[in-house]
């Protein structure tokens, strides 16, 4: 039973974003190049994994926070995570489901 998250604009609830697009523009908000296979700072596998197992923004920034303090050495790293997961908070709602038998 796979857990699924979606992020859309605040402005609009109801459209889903595809999560490259959404990728794309947080590249440009923290000056990075899209990268052609992987997410920028995974945080699809790591704020995206939260998300989808019904944790809030908050909650996410928590956790990483927590983890900062217990892992000084990648203290950038989570630093930079806990401005993603605040600046996808400022700018999306979350929509998560879990997908359930057969298709």
């Amino acid at each position: 039973m796979p857990n699924c998250f979606q992020l859309a604009r605040k402005s609009e609830p109801e459209k889903p974003i595809a999560l490259s697009v959404i990728d794309e523009e947080m590249c440009k908000q923290f000056n990075a190049e899209v990268d052609p296979v992987k997410y920028h700072a995974y945080w699809y596998d790591i704020i995206g994994f939260k998300l989808a197992m019904g944790k809030s923004f908050i909650q996410i920034v928590a956790s990483l926070a927590k983890l900062m303090i217990e892992m000084p050495q990648h203290k950038d790293e989570y630093l930079h995570l806990i401005e993603i997961a605040l600046w996808l908070n400022d700018n999306f709602v979350v929509d998560t489901w879990a997908e359930i038998g057969k298709r």
